[in-house]
């Protein structure tokens, strides 16, 4: 098994629609507040610290 050190683990629960979009899953201030998340719309991306860096 691989190890991954960046990665942040936290329960969230997600309403699931069946729906065309380019995202995979919306992230509101809450949940980017929980993982500490800095998004940047225009690269669509989204930064968060953990234990072995961001």
């Amino acid at each position: 098994m691989r190890d991954f050190p960046k990665q942040a683990t936290h329960d969230v629960n997600f309403v699931v629609i069946n729906s065309r979009s380019a995202c995979n899953a919306i992230f509101g201030r809450p949940i980017q507040s929980t993982f500490g998340a800095i998004p940047s719309i225009p690269h669509l991306a989204m930064k968060f610290p953990t234990p072995g860096g961001v």
